[in-house]
Parts: C-alpha cells; structure tokens; sequence
C-alpha cells in the first residue's frame, strides 16, 4: 500500500499516534521523525522521508501553523509534487486553525475534517489512500456477547407474558400518549436494563421508555450501544392480538452489529451478527422457569 509522510507540531503527538496505528492497521507504511535513528543529521532524514513518500499528511492545527519545521516539509513536499505534477498533499483539519497562513496552497484541496468527528474524518482519509485491511469475524467475546442479548430478549418476553392473560385494567397505558407503556412494557424493560447494567455497566442504552424527561440519547462513536424495546406492539397485545415481540439491537462504534426479537407466542428467537447469516430457533421449553439463569442453554438454532 501507500507510504505516508505524518508532518504535526509535537503538542498534537497523541492524535498523530493515534491516525498512525489505525493506518497501519489498514495497510500503509507510514513515515515520521520516530523513523529516525539516533545520529542521523535530522534536516537530511526527513528530506529523505519526504522523496520516498507517496502521500504527505499534514495535519492542521493551531500549533501548526506556528511551526516553522513543519512549512519546511510542507514546501520541501510540495515541489516534488509540482515537478511529478501530481497532488499528493493530505491536509487534516482537527480544530479551527486558520490555514490562510499556508497561503493559498490548501484552497483547491479537500480537506478530512476531524473537527465534528473523528471516524468521520478518519473514513475520508482512507478512502484517499485505500486500505488492504480485511473485516474481522466475530470473535468469542461477540458471540458471548450475542447470547446474552438473545437471554435478555427472552426474558423480556416472559415478563410480558405473564401480563397477556390478566385483566385488562392491568395492561391500561400508564399515560395519555398514543403509543403508551403499560405495566407489561415497563417489567420487562427494568429486568433487562438491571441484567445490561450488571454485566455491561459502562455502556450506552436507548429505550423509548427511559429518559422520558431527557429524550436525547445518544449514540456511542466508540464502544457499544444498546437500543431496546422489551414490548414492541403493545397495542396489539393490550388488545390480545398476538402479533408482538421483545427487540434487541446493538451498535459497535456507532454501526448495527447484533440484532435480536423474541416473539413469545410462538416461542422463536431471531437473531444476527455482523457479517452473518441471519437464523432462527425454537426456545425450548414453552415457557421457561423465571429462575433459570442461563436460558441460551435451552435454545436450538436453525440456519
């Protein structure tokens, strides 16, 4: 792959380190003053790192621009391009750094912009210079992680479950909105938001029901997300029509990567995992104890 060129003000290491493991990961080699070994002249090693480069990244930011060494590399640079007549330059923008500074050298350049987010401006960089990297499978945590949620949904549903079949004054909607909870969506949702917070206590959860008075929740960029609905079709089941389902999604850094649903009247699970097939199976017996700890156990997967 492509040999890039990091150029930075030494205030911002920490971030350069950072784009420089995950360009590696992806395949490049990457070239910057670590590379230079005790006892070369420095001003004649990064010219040399310069005329073997592919790609120059520079990354734009206030310490930057008040970098006299890092416009040397930028100049030293951009005449190679003008002599290849290629433009090879990568500006990365990472805070609001006026770049008129570098006059009007980065005017008809696109920049990557890290300054709303960075898997965004991380995503813009790759697609410039490729990656070789192939897509991981899950991994043993993923699918442990995967039977958890399939318990979770399962439990959800049997909370409920033990509502269907009661009175109608107890599956009443608990407030005056058009798609109210009743005491079945609200069980069912605390069983599993204790069982997520016992064993995935650091981590983002979104439901419709939690955070009435603070509706904005967000979406974790980096680690994991969990979006549940232990009652999906509570007007269907307040009216005993038995097309309702407990639901399950996880995001990995932002992106779907597992899914879950339990329709408890039929006693099937439905479930996926990134980059697989999805399946489903029977869980088994028709109505599991409420005190088996581990209900995976019981569950048997079709293709």
């Amino acid at each position: 792959m492509a040999k890039i060129f990091l150029s930075y003000a030494r205030e911002n290491r920490t971030i350069v380190e950072k784009v420089q493991a995950i360009l590696k990961e992806h395949g490049h080699e990457i070239w910057f003053d670590n590379d230079i070994l005790l006892g070369d002249p420095f001003p004649q090693a990064i010219e040399v790192g310069i005329e073997s480069c592919d790609f120059f990244a520079i990354f734009l930011t206030k310490e930057v621009i008040a970098s006299s060494w890092v416009k040397r590399e930028l100049t030293t640079y951009f005449l190679k391009d003008m002599e290849r007549g290629t433009s090879t330059i990568l500006p990365l923008k990472f805070d609001d750094a006026d770049i008129r500074d570098f006059g009007r050298l980065f005017a008809p350049i696109q920049h990557c912009d890290f300054t709303q987010n960075f898997e965004i401006g991380i995503n813009d960089l790759l697609k410039r210079v490729g990656s070789t990297k192939t897509a991981d499978g899950p991994s043993e945590e993923d699918y442990k992680r995967l039977l958890f949620s399939i318990d979770l949904v399962v439990t959800a549903g049997n909370a409920a479950m033990m509502y269907y079949n009661s009175s109608l004054k107890q599956n009443q909607a608990l407030d005056d909105r058009r798609n109210a909870a009743t005491r079945a969506d609200t069980t069912a949702q605390n069983k599993i938001l204790h069982l997520i917070n016992m064993k995935y206590e650091n981590e983002e959860i979104i439901s419709e029901e939690i955070h009435k008075d603070n509706p904005r929740q967000e979406i974790k960029s980096d680690g994991y997300t969990w979006v549940i609905d232990p009652l999906d079709g509570t007007n269907n089941f307040v009216n005993r029509i038995p097309f309702f389902c407990s639901a399950i999604g996880i995001l990995k850094d932002g992106k779907p990567f597992i899914g879950t649903i339990f329709d408890p009247v039929l006693n099937e699970v439905y479930f996926a995992i990134q980059g697989q097939q999805s399946k489903f199976g029977k869980y088994l017996p028709a109505r599991p104890s409420p005190f088996r700890q581990t209900p995976s156990e019981n569950f048997s997967t079709k293709p």
